[in-house]
């Protein structure tokens, strides 16, 4: 088997960012390093098999991709279709276009990258409870020794120490357990195709995207509510997906007109909303300054996921936490 290259943004949504200098190319805009730097769809947003594992028989398995790309086939036309400001009615398009939304929005490196941080952060929580509690950790440390041999008490000192403070470390999850989050959007992709959907259009400016474009907004005093309903589920949300640089969709769960404009400053806030939540990338149909500054703006920004305990019993401070990526095989 050959290696793969694989979109984390489908080449179908980049391609509808292509501007005329140069004809046909996606300008990438990088927060980490500050490159801009342009390139057709196929060779933007790709990475070798970011969505392959190792199968059994020492290949890469690329089913996955496989199924992404059955979903972005389905959800294309209806793509079009809303480019033409059709909102689809509640048939089979619009789910299919939900259920595109759905993996765009858990497919990217970000959320994969917080679902590798959910693992990392409950494996030290779990680690910093045993060793607080000297009972507990005396009898993993016995534990230990009858596989590993006797523990000294300067040993057995150390692995508490560390176990109660693992910030010191860098803990790798493999990132063939970040690909479980894909099976969320199962439960997304429901509530989008319910959610009411505007068109978007840009009378004055242009909009952007992201490697994380598809962006769930709620307002503020609705986060720490304790009734489960967040995300999605907040009646609050507004989800947005930029279309093309005159399009955007827009999905709440208020009622809203099918199609409306917006100006320039609140397309700007809009593209501000979609850097905050982009993990590296933001990508845009031409060369400008002002979006060098704001992917450099967020540069350190990332949004993150935390594990809450209803005791508040956790670290002062968390390991840093590095997505493995194991050697892929032709």
């Amino acid at each position: 088997m050959t290696r793969k290259r694989q979109h984390f943004v489908p080449r179908m949504h980049l391609q509808h960012f292509t501007g005329s200098e140069p004809r046909g190319q996606v300008w990438t805009y990088d927060a980490l390093n500050g490159q801009v730097r342009s390139a057709t769809p196929e060779q933007t947003g790709v990475e070798n098999h970011f969505y392959s594992f190792l199968g059994i028989d020492g290949t890469m398995d690329t089913r996955i991709e496989d199924f992404l790309s059955s979903v972005e086939s389905k959800a294309s036309p209806v793509y079009e279709e809303i480019l033409q400001e059709h909102v689809p009615e509640k048939t089979q398009g619009r789910a299919d276009f939900a259920n595109f939304l759905a993996l765009m929005h858990v497919r990217t490196p970000g959320i994969r990258r917080m679902r590798a941080e959910f693992a990392s952060h409950l494996h030290q929580l779990r680690s910093y409870v045993c060793a607080k509690n000297e009972e507990q950790f005396e009898e993993f440390v016995n534990g230990f020794g009858k596989h590993r041999g006797h523990l000294t008490q300067i040993q057995k000192d150390y692995i508490q120490r560390n176990m109660i403070d693992s910030s010191d470390f860098i803990v790798e999850v493999p990132k063939e357990l970040t690909l479980d989050v894909l099976a969320a959007s199962d439960k997304i992709a429901p509530l989008l195709f319910d959610m009411n959907w505007s068109i978007v259009k840009s009378r004055h400016g242009f909009f952007i995207t992201s490697d994380s474009p598809v962006v769930c907004l709620n307002d503020p005093w609705t986060a720490n509510r304790k009734d489960g309903h967040h995300g999605f589920y907040d009646r609050t949300a507004k989800v947005i997906f930029p279309l093309s640089p005159r399009f955007l969709l827009r999905l709440s769960w208020e009622e809203a007109p099918i199609r409306f404009a917006i100006e320039r400053d609140h397309v700007m806030h809009l593209n501000r909303c979609l850097a905050a939540h982009a993990e590296r990338y933001l990508y845009a149909h031409l060369k400008d300054k002002r979006l060098k500054k704001l992917a450099a703006e967020f540069k350190d920004k990332r949004p993150t996921i935390a594990v809450a305990t209803t005791s508040g019993l956790r670290p002062k401070r968390f390991a840093e936490t590095h997505v493995r990526r194991r050697p892929t095989h032709s």
